[in-house]
């Protein structure tokens, strides 16, 4: 009887544990992409990431990665943040294209948060004592990316994920830095360095 009393107090934590886990490490994934079928595979000499995350600590995760990935393609890219500092995301429009041109960059490549909805929620109830033991949102997250060549602010590919968290990992950042990548070498508007 004690070892009955003793599972009883444990498994609720058990399950609260593992079902946060899942949505803990929820993957990304790219689910829409388009690109400009007239323009030639790219040669950027250089390429800016520069991310539009109002929490600075996810800004500089998403920038890091992407440019990450983009160097382990043989592509010379930099991130705004270690460029230009903190407050090159919310400069206008024209100014950005200026610093762009005058440090020389070709290519650019934004993030952003496009998007959050909360789609249900349910009570999680213990199997034994069917008492409620949390609440769990759903969330979809839906993020963008975006390559322009800067010459002529020409955009020329863009694509749409997915997530169910609000609360990037590492490895969330990482698999959306590869996606999105790899993507655009596979339509040809990126010129996959050998």
């Amino acid at each position: 009887m004690k070892r009955a009393g003793n599972w009883s107090r444990i498994a609720p934590v058990l399950l609260t544990a593992w079902v946060l886990s899942l949505y803990s490490c929820s993957p990304v994934q790219l689910t829409s992409s388009w690109s400009d079928k007239n323009v030639q595979p790219a040669r950027f000499s250089r390429l800016l990431v520069v991310s539009f995350a109002k929490d600075s600590a996810k800004r500089k995760l998403g920038e890091d990665h992407i440019k990450a990935e983009m160097v382990r393609h043989r592509l010379v890219a930099f991130t705004s943040l270690d460029v230009f500092g903190p407050g090159f995301a919310t400069t206008d429009s024209v100014t950005r294209r200026q610093l762009l041109l005058g440090n020389k960059f070709d290519g650019l490549v934004t993030f952003r948060i496009i998007d959050v909805h909360e789609d249900y929620q349910w009570q999680l109830n213990s199997l034994l004592t069917q008492s409620p033991i949390g609440t769990v949102v759903e969330q979809d997250v839906q993020m963008g990316s975006e390559l322009y060549r800067v010459k002529d602010d020409k955009l020329i590919w863009w694509g749409r994920s997915i997530s169910s968290s609000t609360d990037p990992t590492e490895y969330m950042a990482e698999k959306y830095a590869r996606n999105i990548v790899r993507d655009m070498i596979k339509k040809k508007v990126l010129h996959h360095a050998q």
